[in-house]
This record gives C-alpha cells, sequence and structure tokens, in this order.
C-alpha cells in the first residue's frame, strides 16, 4: 500500500510486512517517502522516534533510472519500527 499527496508535496507513505525477524514488536513496517531525508530525520527524532539502522544500496543494484537510495529504521517511542527512504532519480 501506497499513500501520497497527488500534489506531489511532503512525505508520502507505505505499509508492508516486515522482511523478516527484527527487533520490533509490530509485523506491519510503515515506509515513510520523502525528498528531504535530513529535515524528517530531524523532524522525527525531535518526536520521539530513535535511528537504528542506516542503509545505502549499492548502485549496482538500483533499477534503471535511479541513482541513489538512502533508509533509515527507526523505532518509535513503543518500540515499533519504521523506515523513511529516500531515492535520487538519475
Amino acid at each position: 500500500m501506497i499513500l501520497h499527496n497527488p500534489a506531489g508535496a511532503g512525505a508520502g507513505a507505505g505499509a508492508g510486512a516486515g522482511a523478516g525477524a527484527g527487533t520490533a514488536k509490530n509485523s506491519v513496517h510503515p515506509v515513510l517517502v520523502t525528498d528531504h531525508h535530513d529535515e524528517e530525520t530531524e523532524r522525527l527524532t525531535a518526536l520521539g522516534a530513535k535511528p537504528i539502522a542506516e542503509l545505502n544500496v549499492p548502485p549496482a543494484a538500483l533499477p534503471p533510472g535511479v541513482a541513489a537510495v538512502r533508509q533509515t529504521t527507526f523505532a518509535d517511542p513503543e518500540g515499533n519500527e519504521f523506515d523513511l527512504v529516500t531515492w535520487q532519480p538519475e
């Protein structure tokens, strides 16, 4: 499931099942998509989220038309995990 602002402004969101055994207790793993990774990271941490993992996908693993992907996994104050993802088109 993907949610986004039809006007193209702000962060979008998606949700899916976790990729396997994680550290969190939730079975749904929300994914927030943004063009402003650093600003959203600051906003989320100010709200109490803690970054727990950072992933930068190697260029060879990216699909055509995508130059870079940055993903940060956070835990909310209750321990539920979610991701913040930014991708840069070529």
